[in-house]
C-alpha cells in the first residue's frame, strides 16, 4: 500500500511550487519538490527534486493547442543520465 499527499501553490501567475509526501509499506517516506514556471506563453520550465534516491530532474514542455511535447532530463546515482520525451493529447 502506498499513501500519497499532495501540494500545489501559485505564489504568482506564472509560477507554481509543488511537495509531495509519500509512505508506502515497510519503507522510508518519501519527499518530492518541484516547481513549474510558464516562461512565456505555452511553453513551460519545470524541475524536482526527490530525497529517495537524490534525483534532480528539469524538463521542457510545449503545449500545442490539444497537444503537450515534453523533454525531461533526470540524473540518477544508480542509472545514470536518463532522457525522456512524451507526447500527449488533451
Amino acid at each position: 500500500m502506498i499513501l500519497k499527499l499532495g501540494l500545489s501553490y501559485y505564489p504568482i501567475t506564472d509560477l507554481k511550487l509543488n511537495g509531495e509526501i509519500e509512505q508506502a509499506t515497510l519503507t522510508d517516506h518519501l519527499f518530492k519538490f518541484g516547481l513549474e514556471y510558464e516562461v512565456v506563453k505555452q511553453l513551460l520550465f519545470r524541475t524536482g527534486f526527490n530525497t529517495k534516491v537524490q534525483s534532480f530532474s528539469v524538463d521542457q514542455g510545449l503545449l500545442i493547442q490539444k497537444f503537450t511535447l515534453d523533454y525531461a532530463f533526470t540524473e540518477q546515482p544508480k542509472l545514470g543520465s536518463i532522457h525522456e520525451f512524451s507526447i500527449g493529447f488533451r
